[in-house]
């Protein structure tokens, strides 16, 4: 018989034995110690399901989540059919000072009066102004309902504007 002296020779049975002795423990025995104090313990449970794909829009040269774990859900706003008409800082239109609003404010650009709504409420008048963002900081007559008055800078603006129904979206309040 010839030996090759390039093998290693075969491990021995106690080696085995210990090689499967520490493979089982790290296996099996290995998840019941406790960590350490300032350790933390992941168990299998707490890892959650990757989230589903998010939509994609594509702008230009660039690709945008519509929603990441950096920027939550966006919710979708209340819509609420309204007349809307226009008003102006004038004493027949408006209480002792025509200047403040019944908030306390001063009236300017984007200000509307209306009693359904809470102060400080935001909405937009998508199918008028777009975008563009109007905040509740006026009252009007107790008597109106669902109506909504725009402060415009003169009074031939606000008879200008007329009065028109259309939606409102409330964004918050």
């Amino acid at each position: 018989m010839s030996t090759d002296s390039n093998k290693p020779p075969p491990l021995g049975g106690l080696k085995k034995n210990l090689l499967i002795l520490l493979v089982f423990l790290l296996l099996v025995a290995f998840p019941f110690f406790e960590p350490a104090e300032g350790e933390v313990k992941i168990e299998f449970s707490d890892i959650k399901e990757e989230p589903e794909e998010t939509p994609l829009i594509l702008q230009e040269n660039s690709l945008l989540n519509l929603c990441s774990p950096s920027t939550p859900e966006r919710q979708v706003p209340k819509k609420k059919w309204v007349i809307i008409t226009g008003y102006s800082s004038t004493k027949d239109q408006c209480d002792e000072d025509p200047w403040t609003t019944a908030s306390g404010s001063p009236v300017g650009k984007g200000i509307i009066a209306t009693n359904f709504l809470p102060f400080e409420t935001k909405i937009k008048i998508p199918e008028i102004y777009g975008e563009e963002i109007f905040v509740v900081k006026d009252r009007m007559n107790p008597r109106t309902r669902d109506h909504i008055d725009i402060w415009f800078p003169s009074r031939w603006q606000a008879l200008n504007f007329g009065a028109q129904r259309t939606y409102i979206e409330i964004l918050e309040g």
